[in-house]
């Protein structure tokens, strides 16, 4: 069952759980915009009750994905319905009008309670890494986020991250290249057993204006079992 959050006429905000891709291009794997493409050929098809209309409802729905979260991650993912609405959300991620907030779960105290990363990344298609490499190296792309620590217990941080810019497994890579990668992100140098089989990152706030004007602040509690030191976290 796909959880909605926020859905008017030209877009739709939904939660992802960890484990299904946004979109995928692997033959047969169900991903977001399948399952909201079932879920609008739905609603079209309980409105309307004039058999003559009844082709329109037949064509396949508008699903404009405008951002991602990586498989294993949960949280707040909005899809533009039109064309027109995702050039409009495009534009704000574009300018940074679109505020993203992230918690993680870090393996290790992070001793700075707060502060700004900025690295220059590049990704490998290949293996589906982005590391860090020097500023001046070809297909660098620069990366910040800000960070706070909320809570430290055990060997573990919580953590709020302001994305400021959007790029390939960046928090993974940043975190891991400060020397406390994300729990049970194994593929980004996490040490130890793993708790659940999701990483400890979840888009859990996202704030944006929609194309009718009004503003949406959406915000969720994470459900993953590393999260458990997060106060409200749902498992």
């Amino acid at each position: 069952m796909m959880e909605i959050l926020f859905e008017d006429n030209e877009i739709i905000a939904i939660r992802k759980e960890a484990g299904i891709a946004v979109e995928t291009k692997r033959f047969a794997e169900e991903d977001m915009v399948l399952l909201l493409k079932n879920y609008f050929f739905e609603t079209k098809e309980q409105a309307f009750d004039n058999p003559a209309a009844e082709p329109e409802h037949l064509k396949e729905p508008y699903v404009g994905v405008v951002h991602r979260l990586d498989q294993p991650v949960e949280g707040i993912v909005v899809f533009a319905k039109t064309q027109k609405a995702a050039a409009f959300l495009s534009r704000q991620i574009q300018t940074g009008e679109m505020k993203k907030y992230y918690l993680a779960v870090t393996q290790g105290i992070i001793q700075k309670k707060s502060g700004t990363c900025t690295d220059y990344l590049k990704s490998d298609q290949k293996t589906n890494l982005t590391r860090i490499v020097a500023k001046g190296e070809k297909n660098a792309k620069k990366a910040v986020l800000r960070y706070d620590v909320l809570k430290t217990e055990g060997d573990k941080s919580l953590v709020q991250i302001e994305l400021i810019t959007g790029r390939h497994h960046q928090i993974r890579a940043q975190m891991s290249h400060m020397g406390h990668p994300l729990w049970n992100d194994v593929r980004y140098g996490f040490q130890g057993e793993r708790t659940g089989r999701e990483i400890a990152l979840c888009a859990y706030r996202l704030s944006f204006k929609a194309p009718s004007g009004e503003q949406i602040n959406l915000e969720i509690s994470p459900r993953g079992e590393a999260f458990s030191i997060a106060p409200n976290a749902r498992r």
